[in-house]
Formats: C-alpha cells, sequence, structure tokens
C-alpha cells in the first residue's frame, strides 16, 4: 500500500517483533500511535502560530482568540474523539485471547490501551500552546483535555469486553447512560446533600453487586452484560463523589477539581496517583473478573 511508504523501516521492524514476541502489546497499535501523535504534536508546536489570529491591542482580541478555541482546540478535540472511536473499532476487530495475562500484566495493557488513548488527544496540546496566545486560554484548553482524559478512563479496559457486545448495545447504553446522569444530576442539583449524594452512591453500588453476583455463579445474560458495561461507564464520574463521602474531601466540588483536574498543572502528579493510576487499578480487577466469567471459560472449551 502506498500509505506503508510513509512508515520508518526501523519502526515497522518493531512492530513486527511486538507482534512475535508481545502480541498483546502489538494489538494496542501503540507504535503507529505513539508514532504519528508525536509527529503531529511536534508540527503543531512548532507551526500552528503561523495560523491562528494574532492579539493587538483592540478588543478584538477576545473575539479572534474565541475563534482560536473554536478552530484549533474545539475541532481537533472532535476529530481526535472520532480517531479514538476508530481505535476502539480497531480494538473491537480484533479477537485476542488475554486469558493467560497475570494481574499484573492485565493491568498492565489496560495502563497501555490508556496511553494510547492519551496520545490521540496529544496533537490538541501541541495546538493548544502553540495557537492560543493568552496563557489563561491555554490552560483552560489543557484542562479541558486533562478533564476529557479523566472521563475517558473507562476506555482503557474496553478492548478486553467490546467483543461481548454489539456496536448497537455500546450505543444504546452510552446513551441511556447519558441520560441516565442527567437526570440524576439534575435531582441533585435540587437536593445536593450528603444524603442525596449517598443515595446515588448506593443505587450503583447494588447494580454494581447484584452484576457481580450473577457473574461470580455464572448466571447473568444479555441484560446482566449490558448493565455490567453501564456501572464500568458510570465509575470516573462516582469516583469523586466516592473520595469525599469517605472524608478525604470536604466537598463534591472539591473532589471534582482535584481529580479531574489537579492541582499541580497539566498531568499533576497528584492527580495521575489519585485519578488515572486508582481508577485504572480498580478498572482492571473489575474487567478482569468478567473477561474470565465471560471470555475465558468460552476459550477453553
Amino acid at each position: 500500500m502506498a500509505f506503508d511508504k510513509i512508515k520508518p523501516e526501523f519502526l515497522k521492524r518493531l512492530d513486527h517483533y511486538l507482534l512475535v514476541h508481545y502480541p498483546a502489546i502489538w494489538h494496542s497499535k501503540i507504535i503507529w500511535v505513539a508514532f504519528y501523535s508525536l509527529s503531529l504534536f511536534g508540527l503543531f508546536y512548532m507551526f500552528g502560530d503561523h495560523f491562528d489570529q494574532e492579539v493587538d491591542n483592540t478588543m478584538q482580541h477576545y473575539f479572534y482568540e474565541g475563534n482560536d478555541f473554536v478552530m484549533f482546540i474545539g475541532i481537533p478535540m472532535f476529530l481526535a474523539t472520532l480517531m479514538g472511536l476508530y481505535w476502539l473499532y480497531i480494538q473491537y476487530q480484533q479477537q485476542i485471547d488475554y486469558s493467560k495475562l497475570s494481574l499484573g500484566k492485565f493491568v498492565g495493557i489496560a495502563g497501555l490501551n490508556f496511553l494510547c488513548m492519551a496520545l490521540i488527544f496529544l496533537p490538541v496540546v501541541g495546538l493548544a500552546l502553540s495557537t492560543l496566545d493568552n496563557p489563561s486560554n491555554q490552560t483552560s484548553a489543557v484542562m479541558v483535555i486533562q478533564v476529557f482524559l479523566s472521563m475517558a478512563t473507562f476506555t482503557s479496559v474496553l478492548p478486553f469486553i467490546l467483543r461481548q457486545y454489539k456496536i448497537i448495545e455500546i450505543v444504546l447504553v452510552i446513551f441511556f447512560g447519558f441520560i441516565y446522569s442527567m437526570v440524576v444530576g439534575g435531582l441533585l442539583a435540587g437536593i445536593f446533600n450528603e444524603a442525596a449524594l449517598g443515595m446515588y452512591v448506593i443505587n450503583l453500588l447494588v447494580f454494581a453487586a447484584y452484576v457481580g453476583h450473577k457473574f461470580y455463579h455464572k448466571t447473568y445474560n444479555q441484560n446482566t452484560k449490558r448493565l455490567a458495561l453501564f456501572c464500568l461507564l458510570m465509575l470516573p464520574g462516582l469516583f469523586p463523589i466516592i473520595l469525599h463521602l469517605l472524608g478525604v474531601y470536604g466537598s463534591y466540588e472539591t473532589a471534582y477539581l482535584a481529580v479531574n483536574k489537579g492541582d499541580g498543572g497539566f498531568l499533576g502528579i497528584k492527580w495521575m496517583l489519585t485519578n488515572i493510576v486508582a481508577i485504572i487499578l480498580i478498572y482492571s480487577l473489575i474487567t478482569r473478573f468478567m473477561y474470565q466469567s465471560m471470555v475465558a471459560p468460552m476459550l477453553r472449551k
């Protein structure tokens, strides 16, 4: 293919090496995701400033910055989201046996999957740093990306279980999960107190306990699997509430900001530890249990 001609030869050899010796890593396509994302980040960071509208001393610079934000952040974020969905679709097409992976390797693959998703959005960071002239706008843009990555941590484990669902099932679960979140969020907005947050958490924990019971006793059906996917999708939004109720943070707003934005700047250490690492570990434990219940028994037959 003509597209293969632009691929560096040493990366092709490295890709083949991963295919032969580490197929689980090769399936993530990390080599090519990293190559194209880092290349685009470098190009955008170095040359992006030549394409934005420069500010001046008039009030019009607010208008220019607004246009730049939409053109170089909003639209690229949408395109990066489409690329993330395409990466998930590639994972969906592959039939991979993860049953022989230890827990540590399972967590490692989940972290690798999240790294792929983060790299897909890296070029948008390059555009934000090069095209936005106001430092506060740059900070806002990268924080938007960070919050988006926080809420997208569930993509780290989706490749393990995607083939258990039809695409239309995944779309419908996401849609009704969004509706559920909006309805519950609207109710909580009217009675925003500890009791309301506690009931919300208990509601989801009951769902999770029911799903866990069904999977443990191998009595689940397709509706149970859909409910399990729904619970996985809810975890990033549930995590700050749990931290607040456990007393880690004084209020839900503080917990949400600390978990999703951190207090150490873009990709800060506290954000990585309190959100990404913790949630991926939780996700890995839950998903490995689901995988062994749903997929591994069939592979052993």
